[in-house]
């Protein structure tokens, strides 16, 4: 069981199965699933506004803002987080990871 609210958001991810190491067929094919499906909800031109944000501190203010936000509506002391709660932090996180990999994928594309 969760004991607090950073072990839950730590398990967010876990509804993404978890894929052993070292990568297999069926690992690599499982992270290019989900890949694939995270970009397609979470595109390039959905988060134009936010990858504006450049930076390291820049984006680490985004992203704690999102998380700050993100984590404590919708929550209530001493209750255990709703379904509605893990499901839309679910989709935060999503969108969190889409836009890591386009500004990882940005800063491959520049540096190499």
């Amino acid at each position: 069981p969760v004991r607090n609210l950073h072990a839950l958001w730590d398990q967010v991810m876990r509804k993404i199965h978890k894929v052993k190491r070292p990568l297999n067929h069926a690992g690599r094919s499982t992270i290019e699933y989900y890949a694939t499906q995270i970009t397609e909800q979470y595109t390039r031109r959905k988060l134009a506004e936010d990858l504006e944000i450049e930076g390291f501190y820049e984006i680490g203010m985004q992203v704690h803002a999102i998380a700050r936000i993100s984590a404590y509506t919708d929550i209530y002391e001493y209750s255990y987080p709703s379904e509605y709660y893990r499901s839309s932090r679910f989709e935060v996180c999503k969108r969190l990871i889409a836009l890591a990999g386009y500004r990882l994928a940005d800063l491959l594309n520049k540096y190499l």
